[in-house]
């Protein structure tokens, strides 16, 4: 669910640039959370974390960078939120408020 969700943001921020369209599809909890997370750490080291690593590394290294951001083990927690389909209770523990 992440990687969908990075993939669909990265592609909407292009769309938007390229052709002033938004659009929804049906990654858009996915998305919100990958909105908060470039609000935590920066949309420069979001992208240089999706587009600089395969996915195995991606994870590792953005997991470790949302846990010193937050809390240890945060990451984790994002992810089996995300698996289970509790998009805003992700975004919560992004912002720090679960």
């Amino acid at each position: 669910p992440l990687i969908e969700g990075f993939t669909e943001y990265f592609a909407r921020r292009v769309a938007v640039n390229q052709l002033r369209e938004r659009g929804h599809s049906a990654y858009d909890g996915n998305v919100r959370v990958v909105i908060a997370l470039a609000s935590l750490m920066g949309v420069d080291a979001l992208r240089d974390s999706f587009f600089g690593r395969k996915k195995q590394g991606l994870m590792r290294g953005l997991g470790k960078r949302v846990d010193q951001l937050t809390s240890s083990g945060t990451f984790e927690a994002i992810r089996v939120d995300m698996e289970a389909g509790r998009f805003d209770e992700a975004i919560a523990r992004i912002n720090g408020t679960r």
